[in-house]
């Protein structure tokens, strides 16, 4: 959905480029690793699948915490920060 100020032409170029300002409008997700005790809930509520285990490392718990591979495809929809039971996941947008 595109908002539109009123005196914002109604025109079909003018709401092209405003879908296309829309798209680069990108959305961050942060994890705070520490806390993460590897549920990994978020991996699979993440519905365009961004959202990865780290095989790399481990956090000072013994867990892999997640980590996203991605970050210019997240759409900011904040379903993994909403799922995560422990709230380590802020989504800023």
């Amino acid at each position: 959905m595109i908002l539109r100020h009123p005196a914002m032409p109604h025109n079909k170029q003018a709401h092209a480029k405003s879908a296309a300002e829309m798209e680069r409008i990108m959305a961050k997700v942060v994890f705070f690793e520490e806390s993460c005790k590897g549920c990994y809930l978020c991996v699979t509520a993440c519905p365009n699948k961004i959202i990865t285990i780290a095989e790399d490392r481990m956090n000072a718990k013994g867990f892999r915490p997640v980590e996203v591979k991605e970050q210019e495809r997240c759409i900011g929809c904040a379903m993994c920060a909403t799922i995560c039971p422990d709230c380590v996941i802020e989504v800023f947008k």
